[in-house]
């Protein structure tokens, strides 16, 4: 049950867009400037062989989660999105993977309350995708474009846009449905409520004329932007944050973000980043 009513949004259209990226491995240790969110994609299958040495670097809570999961394909997609990403952030602050402590809040919602890196993390069938950020909120969202399901699926939550639906191309429907799906999840992710809280927004996002929307909340200036891409072929994925960010686009494993989890930590402090992530 809700204490109070969520606040209005709204959403700035402006013609269609999305992003297909090049992406790159770099060879060196990035920095992350003011204006740029990192957007680094892992590919599963192509890195099962590094599962064992990963999984070396996660924290007991992670281990366990593991240990509960049913199929091999999840416990190896797990593994890898949770020690890439213990490996990105490790390489940003100079600390051994293992060592990074990652701060989650109620139902995995950021922890605003230090400094440091801000991070996001999703994952569907065979692609990882990780937003990094200086500091500050992000959320990101990788889901698989399932053909045939859109109309079915926005019957069941939002009746509303079953008819602009349907009056897309066949081609076009599932693509815009994903869309504004993810939209959405990486928005309730950089805001830290959770889907359950936002799934009466959908229609909000389903805007198949919308360019980058900018959110408003309570009729404000915007104060969200939501950037989408392609990420790779059969995949849709956004990112959301508080003002408009330049999408940097990596490839992992880079040379940078590799090495022993037996590596000593560099400085007497753990570091503790951001976290913008569902719950396991």
């Amino acid at each position: 049950m809700r204490v109070s009513d969520p606040p209005r949004v709204a959403v700035r259209r402006a013609p269609a867009r999305v992003r297909l990226p090049s992406w790159i491995t770099p060879d060196g240790r990035t920095r992350i400037a003011g204006d740029e969110i990192h957007v680094w994609r892992v590919d599963v299958t192509p890195n099962v062989g590094r599962v064992p040495s990963l999984a070396r670097t996660l924290a007991p809570d992670e281990t366990a989660h593991v240990g509960r999961l049913r199929f091999r394909r999840g416990r190896d997609r797990y593994v890898l999105a949770h020690g890439a990403l213990r490996a990105i952030v490790g390489s940003h602050l100079a600390v051994a993977p293992r060592e990074v402590r990652l701060q989650r809040g109620p139902r995995g919602a950021p922890n605003l309350g230090g400094g440091g890196l801000g991070y996001s993390i999703s994952y569907a069938d065979d692609v990882v995708l990780i937003a990094i950020t200086g500091g500050g909120q992000v959320g990101v969202d990788v889901e698989r474009v399932r053909p045939g399901v859109a109309i079915d699926v926005a019957r069941a939550f939002a009746p509303n846009v079953v008819a602009s639906l349907e009056a897309l191309p066949p081609a076009d429907r599932d693509r815009q449905f994903f869309r504004a799906w993810t939209g959405l999840e990486a928005y309730s992710k950089a805001r830290g409520t959770g889907l359950d809280h936002e799934l009466d927004r959908f229609e909000t996002f389903f805007d198949h004329s919308g360019d980058d929307p900018q959110v408003r909340e309570d009729g404000s200036t915007p104060r969200w932007w939501i950037g989408h891409f392609l990420p790779r072929g059969g995949y849709m994925a956004a990112v959301a944050a508080p003002r408009h960010r330049r999408l940097v686009y990596r490839m992992w494993p880079a040379e940078a973000t590799l090495g022993s989890p037996d590596t000593a930590t560099l400085g007497s402090n753990t570091a503790r980043v951001q976290s913008h992530e569902a719950p396991p």
